[in-house]
């Protein structure tokens, strides 16, 4: 039931250029990572239904079940078609949760080596993208 209406009715069409950011609207509903995930967003899903997708990947979507679905709000997807982007650092959490503290509390050894070296090299300046990646991807929603 809930699959067959969201293949026959999406939720979402192209957005019309509006001018209009999400963030404010989607901080409060969306998870976050540790050391931030709490309290959960209005959107939690399940470890349960985590798994089903992690585990379907990346064909979930043909794999989902009404009863994965059961007791989800899509609602909020309708309200998502005012807004033409995203800037997630500009509200929530992350807002106050900088790249500094990122660095400080999960790569103090690069830090370190930053100021040991107190010079960039290649492959320092690669550790530098990895970690830097890894801090872009903490903003999956």
């Amino acid at each position: 039931m809930f699959r067959g209406q969201l293949r026959s009715h999406p939720p979402m069409t192209t957005p019309p250029p509006t001018g209009l950011d999400a963030a404010e609207f989607l901080a409060p509903l969306v998870d976050y990572e540790k050391p931030i995930d709490q309290p959960y967003g209005k959107l939690h899903i399940s470890d349960e239904l985590k798994e089903h997708i992690a585990k379907g990947w990346p064909d979930w979507s043909q794999q989902i079940t009404d009863a994965d679905l059961a007791g989800l709000d899509f609602g909020w997807m309708k309200q998502l078609q005012q807004f033409d982007r995203w800037t997630l650092l500009t509200a929530g959490r992350l807002k106050d949760y900088p790249m500094k503290d990122f660095f400080a509390t999960r790569k103090d050894a690069l830090l370190t080596e930053i100021r040991t070296k107190a010079a960039l090299d290649k492959d320092l300046e690669a550790k530098l993208q990895t970690a830097t990646d890894e801090w872009k991807s903490t903003f999956t929603a």
